[in-house]
């Protein structure tokens, strides 16, 4: 990185040299920092060199040394460019405790993060003159995203220790409530699935008119108000691309408060002849409403949306949540053939482009490590092949008295009177694909347990 304005970018070239010291003297600083420290996070390129070497050397089973070292990089032509042996040596002497190569390696990897940073936002600022209107949102995700990688990398461990694994197990085994999962609402889809991984994508698919709104509803108003993870509530985020944001909140009160939605919005609009709704009914409503009255539930209902854009704004959803302490632990997009494209033409099929959105939710669950379920509409085929392959979990809404009652009116829907439905599990990570039954209450929008 060039000197900016006479700066000095940050550096500490006495924990460059006393991590290489570490290196020629003691075997054991090998696997204490090979795994991990970058010969790029070095600011002196001599140092860089020296480190990639000498990690080259180690990883073909040779013994580190001075000699070995220099050796590597003389068949390299590169020795005299470091400075030569005379260097190599100085370098032995520039610590006696080489038991501290840790502590050295994280400063030198922490000034490396400064320096990338730094030069990051010169970047950004130089780019961001250039940005048209509507690239912004993209431009926006992909820069936060950076700037994420950059904050994490080397920040934790490589890999998890068995030890470590086992007794992350066996606490959430204990203690249930701490359970990263989440679940759905319907006991019996738990059990069949695993609960709602984070990082995994979920796929419902259906035909018009069977109810896989209604489930992602469902799912939203289970997990916002009945699950918990580590004490905390939950935040969820909704991308609805059918349904304007007024509609998914009087769909969720209604069949949480076990409410006719289709009563409410007739009269809404002055065209029903029904009763009013009682008393009981209109407590009901009343409660289910004043427990959906939280901050942590946004609903983005903007039409022909594009993936970026969705990557884009559940970060800064995540952000903010984090910063209010309700952290972001669900999303949902209805549905995937509602995306667009954002090129304004297509460069492909659609199944094609669907295909595409599959693997940007996949990427965008393990990002935000959380569950997102992703809705998609079933083609004559009856399967979405296309999402199926990045999917975690998969399965179709099966409902065979919507066909039955094909061409009647809503009259006759009976209020107390439920559909039997079939969840049919295509692709599950933790079981073989079976069939889950289930009720479905069409007035309510309402799913639950046989």
């Amino acid at each position: 990185m060039n000197i900016a304005a006479g700066r000095v970018p940050p550096h500490d070239l006495d924990a460059e040299a006393a991590v290489l010291s570490a290196l020629l003297i003691n075997e054991d600083a090998y696997y204490d920092v090979g795994g991990w420290l970058k010969a790029s996070a070095f600011y002196s390129s001599a140092n860089g060199a020296i480190y990639d070497a000498a990690i080259a050397v180690g990883a073909r089973g040779g013994k580190i040394d001075a000699v070995t070292v220099c050796a590597h990089l003389r068949e390299r032509g590169k020795l005299d460019s470091v400075g030569g042996t005379s260097y190599v040596g100085q370098l032995i002497d520039a610590t006696p405790f080489s038991s501290n190569v840790v502590e050295h390696a994280l400063i030198v990897a922490s000034k490396s993060k400064l320096r990338e940073m730094i030069a990051f936002y010169h970047r950004a600022a130089a780019e961001g003159y250039s940005v048209v209107d509507a690239d912004v949102d993209a431009w926006l995700g992909d820069a936060m995203a950076t700037q994420a990688k950059i904050a994490s990398e080397g920040a934790e461990e490589v890999g998890t220790t068995m030890s470590a694994a086992v007794r992350e197990a066996m606490d959430q085994w204990r203690n249930p409530s701490k359970s990263p999962t989440l679940g759905t609402g319907i006991a019996a889809l738990d059990r069949a699935i695993g609960r709602l991984g984070q990082g995994h994508l979920i796929v419902i698919a259906s035909h018009s008119g069977v109810g896989k709104s209604a489930l992602a509803c469902n799912v939203v108003s289970h997990v916002l108000i009945d699950e918990k993870v580590e004490q905390m509530p939950c935040g969820v985020l909704v991308f609805s691309l059918e349904m304007k944001s007024e509609e998914v909140i009087m769909r969720l009160a209604c069949s949480r408060g076990r409410v006719d939605s289709n009563r409410i919005e007739r009269d809404a609009d002055g065209t029903g002849n029904d009763p009013p709704l009682s008393v009981d009914e209109s407590r009901r409503f009343t409660v289910a409403a004043n427990e959906l009255l939280v901050q942590r539930l946004r609903i983005v209902d903007i039409v022909d949306i594009t993936m970026p854009q969705i990557r884009a704004q559940a970060r800064r959803v995540a952000a903010e949540f984090r910063r209010e302490g309700t952290p972001l632990r669900l999303v949902v997009i209805d549905y995937a053939q509602m995306i667009g494209s954002g090129s304004g033409k297509r460069n492909g099929s659609r199944e094609e482009e669907v295909a595409a959105i599959g693997r940007e939710a996949k990427r965008m669950a393990g990002e935000l490590c959380v569950p997102i379920i992703l809705l998609s509409q079933l083609n004559n085929d009856a399967r979405s092949e296309d999402l199926l392959s990045e999917a975690d979990e998969a399965f179709v809404i099966h409902n065979p008295s919507v066909a039955e009652r094909a061409g009647n009116g809503l009259g006759d829907y009976q209020p107390d009177m439920a559909d039997n439905v079939e969840f049919r599990i295509w692709k599950c990570r933790s079981g073989p694909p079976c069939v889950v039954r289930a009720l479905y209450w069409p007035t309510y929008t309402l799913f639950g347990d046989v």
